[in-house]
């Protein structure tokens, strides 16, 4: 492209030539040169400046592309992030459910694994996280008072209901887990909220 634009060019000179300088006169080389190389110069810079935008076009391509790709990894973290929390909320719930009672290993395990979550989750997860937690919670004390009592004793048995009833809530927590988590385990979602937070 660059070569037939010079090819062009140089036409259109040696059309100029004819017409200023016809054959019968004797041809100026003297003052023909000088004139030639000013062209020939402005036409090379021309060529140059023209690779140069090629080249400054593909750079900016090429940095458009790393940007996509960096936006790309930040949005794969974060829901890897957000998936990891969701299964350890979900294991919690689940394991609670399943041997009807919380351990203190159990609890510490799920606060270092939720451990950051505010910052990957708006309002209603990071409550959500904090809800599991204290009646998980409430439901370990309120088994350890009732073992501190005789099995047959009314305040036992009412540290027990109480204990059951905070698992049940567990339960509740869990069959709604999903619908509460889908919004932020779904890439659709990220790219939106990427686009809002920054």
């Amino acid at each position: 492209m660059n070569l037939d634009l010079l090819h062009d060019f140089l036409d259109v000179i040696r059309g100029l030539l004819t017409i200023l300088h016809p054959k019968e006169n004797p041809f100026p080389w003297p003052t023909f040169i000088p004139a030639v190389m000013t062209v020939l110069i402005a036409a090379a810079a021309v060529v140059v400046a023209h690779s140069q935008y090629c080249v400054a076009r593909g750079m900016h391509e090429v940095a458009r592309q790393q940007h996509r790709t960096a936006e790309d990894k930040l949005r794969l973290d974060l829901f890897e992030k957000r998936s990891a929390v969701y299964e350890a909320v979900k294991r919690f719930i689940y394991n609670a459910k399943a041997s009807g009672t919380v351990s203190n290993d159990a609890l510490l395990d799920f606060l270092r694994a939720t451990q950051g979550s505010d910052f990957l989750f708006h309002a209603e997860i990071t409550q959500l996280i904090k809800d599991v937690w204290t009646k998980a919670h409430d439901s370990r004390e309120a088994d350890a008072l009732a073992a501190d009592y005789p099995p047959e004793s009314e305040i036992a048995r009412d540290f027990k209901i109480q204990a059951l009833s905070s698992r049940r809530s567990l339960e509740v927590e869990y069959n709604q887990l999903i619908d509460k988590f889908r919004p932020y385990l779904g890439f659709s979602h990220l790219k939106h909220e990427q686009t809002s937070r920054v």
